[in-house]
């Protein structure tokens, strides 16, 4: 199992790395941008590219999210119940919610990218850049997250050693 955790946490460093890189480089866009505005100069990547980079800044880092627990949760509820009911909620039901949730839109995701790719598919901006781009992020994304979610159910319902 140390194996298998060792390869998620180094998928979801990369993931997190990518996104914020790519949080850096949308943000000198739109500098770049607002100068291009001010200059009265045409500067057409950051009207396309920024949308593609709030992609890898939002997916990439899913798996991170998922697997630390960062993401919001309604512990609201999980006050009011008694603790077999908390440890069910939160140990069981809620990572085998989140798997089977990551499981299904990373199954849409590799079908939309599949059909964009023998399509041919590219954007309506002025770069026309091919769609692949932004959901090969997205896919990539999921696929940390669903692997996460896994592990999460993997490591805590095991028997101890």
């Amino acid at each position: 199992m140390s194996w298998l955790s060792r390869i998620s946490k180094t998928l979801d460093t990369i993931g997190l790395a990518i996104g914020s890189a790519s949080c850096g480089v949308l943000f000198v866009l739109t500098m770049m941008q607002m100068g291009a505005r001010l200059l009265n100069i045409p500067f057409y990547y950051a009207n396309e590219y920024s949308t593609f980079l709030m992609v890898f800044i939002v997916l990439l880092p899913l798996g991170a999210v998922t697997r630390t627990f960062s993401h919001l949760s309604a512990d609201f509820l999980l006050e009011v119940v008694g603790p077999r009911t908390e440890h069910f909620l939160r140990n069981v039901l809620g990572p085998l919610l989140t798997l089977i949730f990551a499981g299904i839109l990373l199954a849409l995701a590799v079908s939309r990218t599949r059909d964009a790719w023998v399509d041919g598919l590219r954007s309506d901006g002025p770069l026309r850049t091919p769609l692949v781009i932004p959901q090969l992020g997205m896919v990539l994304g999921l696929f940390l997250m669903f692997v996460a979610a896994a592990l999460i159910i993997l490591h805590r319902n095991r028997k101890p050693d």
